[in-house]
């Protein structure tokens, strides 16, 4: 009787172990830990992705982030903002941390990835994890692939988005491809912590829109293109 309560006992152990307390969720969908996503475009984009953390425990939450490069690109470079700063490249573990309540969702981490004209395949493990619990985590590794002509392909068959003058002091034009086959499109502005600033309709027949953001402080924002409730892309917007 004793060896089946211990045997019990281990077994609950070993569940409780390896149940899951937070999940990351990208573009709308919740991943699986230890998931991979593929991200693709030309050598001379900047990548911003947007990865939200939801606490599914029933306690709340003190979480961080890090990044682990498991392979890069020659001359590219990486970083991240998280819990409202913004980090250089040299900074691999978030010196702060969010506050998560059981159910709610944190959606302050933006990864930013530059290939610097180099074309290849750069891998980084992305992890956020209980700052109290450091087994008490879940990631994400994700593939960063530029590669000569993907820009032209992105042009002729894909949505993209790109903003100019970035930096800017007032006026932006936002150029943009979004496929006839979109119901609905709309370009949104968030700030350094995730959230939502400006919500712009769009017209998919037209390629640009200008914007007016002198209103907004000094500071990074980031843009996105969104396609019927899906991110397209997401890119870093600087406010002189």
């Amino acid at each position: 009787m004793k060896k089946i309560s211990v045997f019990i006992l281990a077994l609950l152990t070993i569940n409780f172990a390896f149940t899951q307390t937070m999940q990351i969720i990208y573009n709308g969908n919740t991943l699986p830990n230890n998931s991979t996503i593929d991200v693709t475009g030309s050598p001379y984009d900047q990548f911003a992705i947007h990865l939200f953390v939801k606490n599914i425990s029933t306690v709340v939450k003190e979480v961080k982030f890090k990044k682990i490069e498991k392979s890069l690109v020659q001359d590219s470079e990486n970083s991240f903002c998280f819990a409202g700063q913004c980090y250089d490249p040299t900074i691999y573990i978030s010196p702060g941390f969010v506050t998560i309540q059981p159910n709610e969702i944190d959606t302050s981490c933006i990864p930013e990835y530059n290939a610097h004209g180099r074309s290849g395949t750069s891998q980084i493990l992305y992890v956020f994890f209980n700052k109290n619990n450091i087994n008490d985590s879940v990631s994400v590794t994700v593939n960063y692939t530029t590669s000569t002509g993907i820009e032209n392909l992105q042009k002729s068959n894909n949505e993209y988005i790109k903003a100019l003058p970035n930096p800017s002091k007032g006026i932006v034009t936002f150029n943009y491809k979004v496929i006839n086959q979109v119901a609905t499109s709309q370009i949104i502005i968030t700030n350094i912590i995730g959230e939502r600033l400006e919500t712009i309709d769009i017209d998919n027949q037209i390629t640009n829109k200008e914007i007016n953001i002198s209103h907004l402080p000094s500071g990074i924002y980031f843009y996105s293109l969104i396609s019927d409730g899906k991110v397209i892309e997401t890119h870093k917007l600087v406010k002189k």
